[in-house]
């Protein structure tokens, strides 16, 4: 939450002293900055950053790449993605004015890039037809209709006048700019020998560290240790740590078997405590009807309902 250099000093000298001598950080977009990168450069730090797109750099690669970054000849798998990349280079400025030059790596993703883009097209026409049916007395009041209807989209929207007649129409040269940019993503690293897919893996690990850490925070109740004995403070970081382990494994579980589309991990454990069983003084037990849901999940676990 500070996107300053300095928790990263603090953060290395933790590490060391916990006999962690080879590390490097992820960052995201947000942390990039012209002063933060020549920081970490100084400070002989090891990273993988993702450049916002509207930087001048990243624009100028962007269309010096263009051609290529769409090119079938850059295609590779990444999992089960299907991405393009490009290895280009980026130019870091140090305190002293001394330019750097960094390993950089442009993505696209084709599927991302067409959802992303298909979804703003929808909601560019339907505001079109939605004009349409609007009556405007002048260019103030269509100005005014974009802004209160298309919100964010309001850059792609623009007032037409034609034999006194007002209308409202797409910007379509401001929606081919954006199709360029949707889908891509420019990162850069410290390490020269790194190739496509280790670059890729290094920037997402950060986004799944930030995931695994807010579960253990949030969901398994472990956001303040309030105890004044260290024994039990270490209690309760180990079973927290293990409530993460069997709650990522959990989510995988539902992930390999195409149920997490459907269930949060916190609604399929909540389905899961809708089964109940009756035990009879007899010794004989009896499972209770189960919910459908309920039993799906129950099933993909191999554990019997019946």
């Amino acid at each position: 939450s500070i996107p300053d250099v300095s928790s990263l000093k603090i953060t290395s000298k933790m590490l060391l002293e916990l006999g962690l001598e080879h590390f490097s950080y992820s960052l995201d977009r947000g942390y990039f900055s012209s002063s933060n990168l020549s920081a970490m450069l100084e400070s002989k730090l090891d990273f993988t950053i993702g450049v916002p797109l509207g930087n001048s750099q990243a624009k100028a690669l962007l269309k010096q790449h263009h051609n290529a970054l769409r090119s079938v000849k850059r295609a590779f798998l990444y999992g089960e993605e299907r991405l393009r990349h490009v290895e280009c280079q980026f130019q870091a400025t140090m305190a002293d004015g001394t330019k750097k030059l960094l390993p950089g790596h442009l993505y696209l993703n084709p599927e991302r890039q067409e959802q992303s883009l298909k979804g703003i097209e929808i909601k560019i026409l339907q505001l079109e037809d939605k004009a349409r049916t609007t009556a405007f007395h002048d260019r103030q009041g269509a100005a005014r209709w974009i802004r209160e209807n298309a919100g964010a989209l309001s850059s792609y929207l623009s007032v037409f006048s034609n034999n006194g007649e007002i209308t409202i129409k797409r910007k379509s040269n401001a929606l081919a700019k954006l199709a360029n940019k949707l889908g891509i993503t420019l990162l850069i690293s410290t390490d020269a020998n790194a190739g496509r897919e280790s670059v890729m893996s290094n920037y997402r690990s950060r986004d799944l560290a930030e995931k695994v850490f807010d579960n253990y925070k949030n969901a398994t109740g472990n956001n303040r240790l309030r105890s004044g004995n260290d024994d039990a403070s270490k209690g309760r970081v180990f079973l927290g740590f293990l409530s993460v382990v069997l709650r990522s494994l959990f989510e995988q579980h539902l992930r390999d078997k195409g149920l997490l589309k459907h269930h949060s991990v916190q609604q399929a454990l909540a389905l899961l405590r809708k089964i109940k069983q009756v035990k009879f003084s007899s010794g004989k037990e009896i499972i209770l009807e189960v919910p459908k849901k309920a039993r799906e999940v129950a099933i993909s676990f191999g554990v019997p309902v019946e």
